[in-house]
């Protein structure tokens, strides 16, 4: 591909970003959205019909290791709130910045905002992009971390490919399995954070560095 090539690209993937078709981002920031996404909850605390109040349980522990506490993982994470009234809004929340107010009516959501400071709508191919991959891998293939390798559930049968990348992007593990339920060894990766990916299924994980 020529330089003017790879600048047509570029332009093209910036003018998705802009229309919110396409979400682009690091490996490192995509792995801790994950990290984040699979890990923390919202919980509705409050609702008076005209007010809900939104909080965030983010005690689920994300990095086993004593060194990195769970305040690290604070990107913010797309949440998609439906009001009583089956009108939903999508916004870009912090996992610490407090609880979320959403005041609504019967004629639609009025505000949003995150301890007091007014949260902005994210386009709707954006939101769909960022939150709603947990709904579509349950409906098929289906990852999950165990101690020496990743558990892929497939429940088609059908080959499936697994892929193991780095935060660097660099693939570095790459395995095709067969039937309902196989694993793929990991206990040859070097210590850091990865993110396995087999069809539309995906897991951030981490490796810890062994004592000696």
């Amino acid at each position: 591909m020529g330089f003017s090539d790879w600048i047509t690209v570029l332009n093209y993937l910036k003018s998705r970003v802009d229309a919110g078709d396409l979400w682009v981002e690091t490996p490192q920031r995509v792995t801790k959205y994950m990290m984040e996404r699979d890990n923390y909850t919202v919980s509705v605390t409050a609702d008076n019909g005209s007010a809900m109040t939104i909080e965030f349980n983010t005690s689920a522990e994300i990095n086993p290791s004593p060194m990195v506490a769970n305040s690290v993982y604070s990107d913010s994470l797309t949440l998609v709130i439906t009001t009583r009234y089956n009108q939903s809004v999508r916004v870009n929340a912090a996992p610490f910045g407090g609880a979320i107010t959403v005041q609504y009516g019967a004629g639609g959501v009025t505000s949003v905002t995150q301890n007091g400071v007014p949260l902005q709508e994210i386009p709707v191919g954006v939101a769909q992009a960022r939150s709603t991959l947990r709904a579509e891998r349950s409906a098929g293939t289906a990852l999950a971390r165990q101690p020496s390798g990743i558990l892929v559930r497939n429940p088609s049968g059908r080959p499936v490919t697994v892929r193991v990348y780095a935060l660097s992007g660099q693939c570095v593990v790459e395995a095709q399995v067969t039937g309902p339920g196989n694993s793929v060894a990991t206990n040859g990766l070097a210590p850091g954070l990865y993110t396995a990916v087999a069809g539309s299924a995906s897991i951030a994980f981490a490796v810890q560095a062994r004592g000696r």
